[in-house]
């Protein structure tokens, strides 16, 4: 099992895609807090009325934004309509990447100074150093080109922001890439929404990131905001990352232009909704935000430029594209969504989102409609993010009731799990307690020699059926143990027969099952 930090890495711009992963690049690993992160004063929004401005017209005038076909066209995300009353105005979103560069003239009047921290020299000022920049290994320019994707003023010039009023908190991580700065970015006091499209190369294998998850997981117990995570650009299943599998992150995969999932995009149970992030292939529609300022750094260089008349000082880049841009653009959304009612929480979040995406490529054999009536799929979570409706429903939206949690468990067994056999093992619990379902986690203890093997599947009682692992990878890690995430069964009953499948699909390889436990996470109809 992979618990090195050092297979962390940024989810590149897929143009660079196969050269990051052949050099082992943009790495991420360890080391102790510094004094300046403990100073840092708490800041999250209050509990307060949500605050409603009466619609008015509203016109961009920036002079790329009739490119950014991700906001307003087909299949974008429906921003245009929100900007008449919400711009992300008085929510800070914290920016977990190799900085943010402070100078940029569409990021400087959104990036906080005062609370942005750049961990190498720990400074407040986020712009990549020197360092990054020359550093063959690092995508140094990649922080500023989820920043604009984000937050980009509306202000005469370049592109627009999803939440262009946002506030931009900027942890440069990457500047000091060890265990205890992505310890501190994860419980950082002043952000509401942290954006991270960072990961591990999940078609390694699993990846078990404790130092990460620990850390999120004690930020919402303290202090709770949402985090919003790239799925990953492997085509590999999300369900390998412990963190993508936590019910506190809000995982995000990738979309083109024509509303198809992008061919680099991970897949799993996991997977909540999908936003644009472009294409493989540089030449065709990707995602145009804000790059490095002039020729010498950055994707839009000499040799390389996005020539157009309105970026003829190298500012802006159009090669941009990887579920590192479908996240952010996701953040950016639940801004808006925040500023509209500052009462939601992550729970909120993800269930308005699930109940108000829009299913896509609608012919794609992964959707399934579940109990509730909602469609969901593996590969686009429940569809398209519409920002639009999502906004629409947070604006009256009364929370959800306290959290439940039904555990069932079963051990200190030892069932064979056959080669190369369909049938497999098959393992029922009886739940009595009926809850409206949020989250589902179903735990694996297993000693098999290849759990790529393996195809595990999970069963409501209304026969929805959650695909958590399809057999068939590449991965040698045991599930020993491992614990899948599925929001697949998004307001369905959690009373009657849960089903779990395990089989061995590929030949030459055996193992055994010695427990299963089965966390339903919702609440009280």
């Amino acid at each position: 099992m992979h618990t090195n930090l050092k297979t962390k890495s940024l989810f590149d711009s897929w143009f660079f895609y196969f050269l990051f992963f052949s050099l082992s690049a943009f790495l991420f690993s360890a080391c102790g807090k510094s004094e300046a992160s403990s100073e840092k004063n708490s800041i999250f929004l209050e509990n307060n009325q949500s605050s409603e401005r009466s619609p008015q017209s509203h016109t961009v005038l920036d002079p790329l934004y009739k490119k950014q076909w991700y906001l307003h066209q087909k299949f974008g995300i429906n921003v245009l309509p929100v900007w008449e009353s919400y711009q992300g105005e008085g929510i800070s979103i914290g920016v977990v990447d190799s900085g943010i560069q402070a100078l940029h003239p569409d990021l400087m009047d959104n990036i906080d100074l005062k609370y942005s921290f750049r961990y190498e020299d720990n400074s407040s000022d986020p712009t990549p150093t020197q360092k990054e920049l020359e550093n063959s290994f690092v995508d140094a320019s990649h922080g500023t080109a989820v920043a604009g994707i984000i937050a980009a003023s509306q202000n005469e010039i370049g592109i627009s922001g999803v939440a262009p009023k946002v506030n931009l908190i900027g942890l440069n991580v990457f500047s000091r890439p060890d265990d205890s700065a992505f310890e501190d970015a994860m419980g950082y006091e002043n952000i509401d929404i942290s954006t991270n499209s960072w990961g591990a190369d999940l078609s390694f294998g699993l990846d078990d990131d404790r130092v990460v998850l620990d850390a999120i997981i004690q930020k919402m117990f303290n202090d709770p905001i949402i985090y919003v995570f790239a799925s990953g650009n492997e085509v590999s299943n999300s369900g390998f990352s412990s963190i993508l599998n936590s019910r506190y992150t809000l995982v995000v995969g990738a979309t083109t232009e024509q509303g198809k999932i992008a061919p680099y995009s991970n897949f799993g149970a996991n997977i909540l909704c999908v936003a644009p992030g472009g294409h493989e292939e540089k030449n065709l529609p990707n995602i145009i935000t804000t790059d490095l300022m002039g020729s010498l750094f950055g994707y839009d260089v000499k040799g390389s430029h996005f020539d157009i008349f309105e970026n003829q000082n190298y500012d802006y880049t159009d090669s941009f594209n990887g579920t590192s841009a479908a996240a952010p653009m996701v953040s950016g959304v639940i801004a808006l969504m925040l500023e509209a009612n500052k009462k939601l929480n992550y729970r909120d979040i993800k269930y308005i989102i699930a109940h108000n995406s829009r299913k896509i490529d609608t012919n794609h054999s992964s959707w399934v409609q579940n109990e509730a009536n909602l469609w969901v799929s593996r590969y686009y979570g429940f569809g398209l993010i519409d920002a639009k409706k999502v906004v629409e429903r947070a604006k009256e939206f009364k929370s959800l009731p306290l959290e439940t949690t039904i555990t069932k468990q079963l051990d200190a067994f030892v069932l064979p799990i056959k080669d190369n056999d369909s049938v497999g093992v098959e393992l029922r619990f009886q739940v009595d307690k009926n809850i409206s379902v949020e989250y589902v986690e179903l735990e694996l203890n297993t000693n098999h020699s290849y759990s790529g093997d393996l195809k595990i599947i999970l069963t409501s009682p209304s026969n929805t059926l959650s695909v958590l692992a399809n057999g068939n990878t590449i991965t040698e890690d045991p599930y020993n143990p491992w614990s899948f995430g599925s929001i697949a069964f998004m307001d369905e009953r959690s009373a009657g027969e849960w089903g779990v499948s395990i089989s061995d699909i590929m030949e030459n390889d055996t193992g055994i099952l010695s427990s299963v436990k089965l966390t339903i996470y919702g609440h009280q109809k």
